[in-house]
């Protein structure tokens, strides 16, 4: 039945798994795994194996590496239930009531073993539908993997190790597999102290040969894991992240060097640290529902008064990843997760055991109690039923149709290295496009080697770009001059083509004074063409005519009136990022035609970019000004006021909302928002003197009636 119940939940994985609704670093492990490349951060072990899958007759690319996934999640909810009935049966084993022991009836110790039984599949629904364990396993991420490793490490040194009497053959097993498990995440750590705790219980059953054996055991796993990095790179994959042909290459790769920034990795910042521990415990709440949470705190409780050892070495891997992910923050923080909520798991299926030796001959409520493990499904089945979902092939889709080849794509998101290598080595939909990433172009240099082998595109001498004042000083404006330049040179072979985050995002190492965004297009060479999700990069003397139906975009599902759920961080803000892409492309043609003289077909682009993005300042501003011009003062105090809720730091928001009560006679309401304004703005001259002069009109208005 436990076997039953995980392989069953792999079904309901696959069949609740979004065609392309994959996220973060998914596609780049799609891609890797495919093409046998290096992704960043790399995941070796999971990019060898999954390559396996890949290779599968049937299905996509994605799919087969969801049934991966899904495979890795069922294996790892059988574990679960292994390591829970096994920590069940100690349980039992250690009670403090002896005289009880010493009475129980055979019947009493079959109901005893069917609660064992219960708790352990309780474990595995509790877990298996959670929403982070349950998100993970639709999805191509190695997180499943590091469960598998997880739970199989945590089986080998409790139910496996009980049985054995020498049990050094088993530790040499236990290290040469933490030493693979380096191959997939830092997070792995996680269960490493589990380990450690057992051996220090053991300690005197081995010598100081065998610790160094079991150490260099260790060291074989992740130098074997590793290897796969220069032997493949070697082979010049088009996904060729930091080219770690060399040892100081890998480590650099490896320890996350150009992706460790303000806002990734050690930060060392207090601001990190204390809202990442309150996501930390929020994530419990919002994985397991309210419901599993009393279950979990009951089992853990029973635990450390029952049998300590096992508490600590369950218990640890929760402290484990609660320092880690408080200290280093990952891009997939929520996903680290996954592995304190396999021992939050134990301790609710341990939780529910603990209730039934309470309720002991009720077995319609021991049964009733058992319902609640289906919590976490049933709450969780609408929002993570994603089986419609074509989010990022729509997106795709939309973002290439333009584009006429050969050609090449300067994209600045960054999600944008996922999806362009994704569809250059796996989807291949219009074949011809080189894709190019921002900034990480200007600044690192094993990717500018990385393109020039792989492509015929001609790369300007960076070192000209740099300022001389210190070794790769980097400037906004040296970043524009290369990319200019870099464009220029291209241009006779290949049509150029830039996506809005390249064109408009602000990055921290390349910011400006004047807060405008680090790229700058050298307008007296070139001009852009709107074509939908990118601008076509041309020279200025030219004469080329945008095209309308590029903003014709292919959408499913009901997307973007119909959203999916998601509670992870990082999927949120790349979805805002899609959202955005999107609004700023209805925006830019909706201004485009303005110019033009066609206001109705403006208005119908600036509504459809508020459908995308609401919250969006340039949108809100740009509809109520057009409703300001075309004397519809009351529609325009809508977006005005929208604006000044959204940006409640911006007192632009209040003056132009004062403006247009001001146009619709709302004197009252007008004259206390430009007073607010004037007290607010003591710092900005300009913008006091405006609402100063509005509010001197204003009440000289009011006195003259």
């Amino acid at each position: 039945m436990p076997l039953g119940i995980s392989l069953l939940a792999g079904i309901i994985y696959l069949y609740t798994a979004a065609p392309s609704m994959l996220w973060q670093d998914a596609l780049n492990l799609a891609d890797a795994s495919a093409t046998l490349g290096i992704n960043a951060p790399p995941a070796p072990l999971y990019v060898f194996i999954g390559h396996f899958f890949t290779l599968l007759p049937f299905g996509s690319v994605i799919f087969r590496l969801q049934f991966f996934s899904a495979l890795l999640a069922s294996v790892s909810l059988f574990l679960l239930y292994l390591l829970t009935r096994w920590i069940g049966e100690q349980v039992t084993t250690n009670k403090i009531d002896t005289h009880q022991d010493k009475q129980m009836t055979h019947s009493n110790e079959k109901a005893n073993e069917r609660n064992i039984a219960l708790a352990g599949i309780f474990s595995i629904l509790a877990l298996g539908f959670s929403y982070e364990f349950w998100s993970l396993a639709q999805n191509t991420e190695k997180y499943m993997l590091e469960s598998v490793l997880e739970l199989l490490v945590l089986v080998l040194i409790t139910v496996v190790l009980a049985s054995r009497k020498n049990i050094y053959p088993l530790f040499l097993i236990v290290f040469f597999i933490l030493g693979l498990s380096t191959g997939t995440d830092p997070v792995v750590l996680s269960f490493f102290p589990s380990v450690l705790l057992v051996l220090w219980e053991k300690r005197r059953e081995f010598t100081m040969q065998n610790f160094l054996l079991l150490g260099l055991t260790g060291l074989a796993g992740v130098i074997l894991v590793y290897s796969y990095l220069p032997i493949m790179s070697s082979q010049e994959p088009f996904l060729n992240w930091g080219r770690p042909t060399t040892l100081s290459a890998i480590v650099n790769l490896a320890t996350g060097q150009q992706q460790n920034t303000s806002g990734n990795g050690f930060t060392g910042s207090t601001e990190v640290f204390f809202p990442s521990m309150l996501h930390f415990f929020s994530m419990l709440w919002v994985d397991f529902t309210p419901i599993i949470l009393p279950f979990i705190l009951l089992g853990g409780w029973f635990l450390w008064k029952k049998v300590k050892n096992i508490f600590w070495m369950i218990f640890s891997v929760i402290v484990t990843n609660f320092i880690l992910s408080v200290l280093y923050l990952s891009g997939n923080q929520d996903a680290w997760y996954v592995l304190p909520d396999i021992s939050c798991a134990i301790f609710a299926g341990i939780g529910f055991f603990w209730l039934t030796q309470k309720l002991r001959d009720k077995n319609w409520a021991i049964y009733l109690l058992f319902i609640f493990s289906l919590t976490p499904l049933i709450f969780w089945w609408s929002g993570l039923n994603r089986h419609e979902w074509r989010i990022t092939d729509d997106y795709i889709h939309n973002l290439y149709s333009p584009i006429k080849t050969p050609a090449i794509l300067f994209g600045g998101s960054e999600a944008f290295s996922n999806y362009s290598y994704y569809n250059h080595d796996i989807l291949k939909y219009n074949p011809g496009v080189i894709p190019v990433l921002a900034r990480l172009f200007y600044i690192y240099s094993p990717y500018q080697e990385d393109l020039l082998k792989s492509t015929s595109i001609q790369i300007p001498d960076p070192n000209k770009y740099y300022s001389a004042t210190a070794d790769k000083l980097v400037s906004a404006d040296n970043y524009s001059a290369f990319v200019n330049d870099f464009f220029a040179m291209n241009m006779a072979k290949y049509r150029i083509y830039i996506d809005y985050p390249a064109f408009n995002t602000v990055y921290p190492d390349l910011s400006r004074s004047d807060g405008t965004a680090s790229f700058h297009l050298d307008a007296n060479r070139f001009k852009l063409i709107p074509e939908g999700l990118v601008y076509e990069v041309v020279p200025k003397e030219r004469n080329v005519q945008f095209d309308l139906q590029n903003f014709n975009y292919q959408f499913s599902n009901n997307f973007p009136q119909n959203k999916p759920t998601v509670v992870e961080k990082k999927y949120n803000e790349e979805l805002t990022s899609i959202l955005n892409q999107y609004a700023m492309s209805y925006l830019t043609i909706g201004d485009t035609v303005l110019e033009e003289g066609n206001t109705d077909l403006a208005l119908n682009y600036y509504q459809k970019a508020y459908a995308m993005s609401p919250h969006n300042g340039a949108i809100l501003s740009k509809l109520g000004i057009y409703y300001v011009q075309h004397n519809q003062p009351a529609e325009a105090v809508i977006y005005f006021k929208q604006g000044a809720a959204s940006y409640p730091n911006d007192s632009n928001w209040l003056f132009m909302q004062a403006v247009a009560e001001g146009e619709l006679g709302n004197i009252n309401d007008a004259v206390p928002l430009l007073q607010q304004v004037i007290k607010s703005t003591q710092n900005d001259p300009q913008l006091n003197a405006k609402a100063t002069n509005v509010l001197n009109k204003l009440e000289g208005a009011t006195v003259g009636n």
